[in-house]
């Protein structure tokens, strides 16, 4: 009460004039109108995401987000509490969903979806037509391929080895274990996200020789026209010439994944089911605990079922896939690719010639017959054996087979190395598969069991092939014998193999002919000056110990300085007092959160910088890889490996990996939420597999 008192006694209101106080200086009024407006436009960016939309549009949104946290990352807060609030409703509508209505009657009226699901699972390997009715009863139960995938738990180790028991509809398809056990890995090369097992695939076909197959350069390219009729003939042609590629390209994916699983029974014994195993990736030392099921030679001795699967591509027509084919009227009655090729080269001329790699031998020899009339025996037949070759080799330059295999090659050693490996395949291919189904129509026997019954004229035919052979074995213990080694030795050894394997005839096949020739090592002469080897020059062992010869250099000189300066005690003190507080300041400042924005934000920008000036170098500047001072003087291979070196150095320069890696953290989490996966083995069953976009398109919000 008397401190009230007192108070209001002696406070004088009008003297602080108060009611004059001016309130513009204070700004109050005025909002930051640019944080806000980011922050706006960041919400309704993401609330996008619950429109009915197209999802091209909504991943656009969510780009521009992302950008606007690259310009100030504070703007990530109400990015990711809008994101989770989004993400949060449309699982708990999910919820609901499960609840009220059971999933796997959600397509019980949706042909449509369960047809598209039929159609998806035909393409992948080892399924076909005869599966159509159990596919048919899985489109019941998953709406996508990927639901099945999950359901099998191919991504990771599991428990149950060999997946038997979890679908019982796939595990009912097939005649037998292999088949089913097949069908699993094919799922799993198939829809697996791994790059690994693509990336198997694409270098098993390589070496095949089939690359071109596999990567698209085949694949049928449409015609243009501006007329109706036209238009729509050629898509029809166009449509049939796609799905004869692709079904080249699934028997080249079954033949990859054949020898996969034939090397994984060796490795793994016979009758191996084991997935585990294939999916384990985890790391030891140097190499994946997988690494040898990914990484093996590949072998011509391989099984049957192998041979007919490549053999469905050797004996393919390609002009299937010309654009002159496709620019045809075909009739009605033309239904299948027989009568359609019959039907093309009836009204395209007879100088058109077939483009199968696997040239119909019965007709060549009959041809070659009627020309060599009058030739003796083992002459003539010289004559068809190396004219056969000479029949191949031009549908392979027709068909350029493998000029992506060999693009990417440049040195010319290696070039001719990796050209001999693929004709040695081809020609392999090619001569089993005439030799086992040659004359099979006119119960005869085949070219090379008709050479190998007559004893006569093996032996005369024998003196050419004891030439051929030592003129390999020569040749294979030369240390430059890919530069030496012609095309013909390859498919006269080729020839040898199977005469050998097939027909157990004299062994003139030489093994190692195309396997890399080791010198015998010497021994260097006792007391013989050691040098550092060529490694070691390199390595980052002889930098260190560099490094550290030059620090202690660096030592030496400064404890010289010291020496020299001779500071008086006090003063060294108070500069050392000045010193730490100085530090100390800084170290705050550094680790602040306003410095670290600063600090990212300054990165970003300075990348972004940096990749436009190499972009404008690369494109602009220089009409040439290497004319420009701005631009490396290197040319092909070597000038693209230092735009890489030099992408690498924008990224990694000084403290920009921390920012880089920041944003990859960012996408990465960002990508979560976008594919999401429930583990419950339940709800996979039930169509589970389910994904962000999936909730946002069924959203109503119009």
């Amino acid at each position: 009460m008397v401190k009230q008192s007192f108070l209001s006694k002696n406070l004088d209101y009008i003297k602080l004039n108060y009611k004059n106080l001016d309130y513009n200086k204070l700004d109050y009024n005025k909002l930051d109108y640019k944080n806000l407006i980011l922050t706006l436009l960041i919400t309704a960016f993401v609330l996008s995401m619950n429109l009915k939309i197209n999802k091209n549009l909504k991943l656009l949104f969510l780009f521009l987000s992302l950008v606007i946290c690259i310009y100030d990352i504070k703007y990530l807060i109400p990015f990711i509490v809008t994101f989770l609030i989004v993400t949060s409703m449309n699982y708990r509508n999910l919820g609901k969903n499960e609840r009220e209505v059971e999933v796997k009657e959600t397509f019980s009226s949706l042909t449509s979806e369960q047809e598209e699901f039929v159609n998806e699972m035909k393409k992948i390997p080892f399924f076909t037509d005869e599966d159509e009715n159990k596919l048919n009863d899985l489109s019941k139960i998953y709406a996508k391929p990927k639901d099945l995938y999950n359901a099998l738990y191919l991504d990771d180790i599991d428990d149950n080895d060999s997946r038997i028991g979890y679908i019982d509809i796939l595990d009912g398809m097939g005649d037998n274990d292999n088949d089913k056990f097949r069908k699993k890995i094919s799922i799993l090369f198939s829809l697996s996200d791994k790059r690994d097992y693509e990336n198997f695939i694409i270098k098993k076909a390589s070496e095949l020789g089939f690359l071109k197959i596999i990567n698209g350069s085949m694949d049928p390219v449409k015609p243009k026209s501006d007329i109706p009729d036209d238009i729509t003939l050629i898509q029809n042609n166009y449509n049939f010439s796609l799905g004869k590629i692709n079904e080249l390209k699934k028997y080249l994916k079954e033949a990859c994944l054949i020898m996969f699983i034939n090397n994984f029974r060796d490795i793994d014994g016979d009758g191996s089911t084991n997935i585990n195993k294939i999916v384990d990736f985890n790391y030891d030392t140097k190499k994946t605990n997988n690494y040898d099921l990914f990484n093996f030679d590949f072998s011509l001795n391989t099984s049957l079922d192998f041979i007919n699967k490549i053999a469905n591509i050797i004996v393919f027509d390609f002009n299937v896939l010309s654009k002159s084919f496709m620019l045809v009227d075909f009739p009605t009655s033309a239904n299948n690719i027989t009568k359609k090729l019959e039907h093309f080269y009836e009204n395209s001329g007879k100088d058109l010639l077939k483009l199968r790699i696997a040239v119909d031998f019965s007709v060549f020899k009959k041809k070659m017959d009627t020309t060599l009339q009058g030739t003796n025996d083992s002459k003539k037949h010289k004559m068809i054996i190396e004219g056969y070759h000479s029949e191949i080799n031009n549908v392979i330059d027709r068909l350029k087979l493998f000029d992506d295999n060999l693009k990417r090659i440049y040195d010319s050693y290696d070039k001719s190395k990796e050209r001999l490996k693929l004709y040695n395949n081809i020609y392999t291919f090619v001569l089993f598969y005439n030799d086992d189904n040659e004359d099979d129509d006119d119960d005869k026997t085949s070219y090379l069991n008709e050479i190998v019954n007559d004893a006569n004229l093996f032996k005369k035919l024998s003196i050419n092939f004891k030439k051929q052979n030592d003129k390999l074995e020569t040749l294979n213990n030369d240390e430059e014998k890919f530069s030496n080694i012609k095309i013909k030795d390859v498919y006269y050894n080729s020839f040898f193999f199977l005469l050998y394997k097939e027909h157990e005839k004299t062994d003139f096949y030489v093994e190692d002919l195309l396997v890399e020739y080791e010198a015998p090592e010497e021994s260097p002469p006792p007391g013989a000056e050691r040098e550092d080897p060529r490694w070691y020059s390199d390595s980052d062992l002889k930098k260190y110990f560099d490094i550290n010869e030059m620090n202690n250099k660096n030592e030496a000189e400064l404890m010289k300085y010291y020496e020299a300066m001779d500071f008086d005690k006090e003063k060294l003190k108070e500069i050392s007092t000045h010193a730490e507080q100085y530090t100390q300041k800084v170290k705050v400042e550094n680790i602040s959160f306003d410095k670290k924005i600063d600090d990212f934000s300054q990165n970003i920008f300075e990348i972004i910088d940096d990749f436009s000036q190499l972009l404008s170098e690369i494109l602009y500047i220089s009409n040439s890889p290497a004319s420009s001072p701005g631009v490396s003087d290197l040319q092909g291979y070597d000038y693209f490996i230092d735009v890489v070196k030099r992408v690498v150095n924008i990224v990694t320069k000084e403290d920009r990996v921390l920012s880089v890696g920041f944003i990859f953290i960012i996408v990465a989490l960002f990508l979560y939420f976008i594919d999401s996966t429930k583990s419950d083995n339940t709800i996979n069953q039930a169509g589970g597999y389910v994904s962000l976009l999936d909730y946002l398109n069924k959203v109503k919000i119009a």
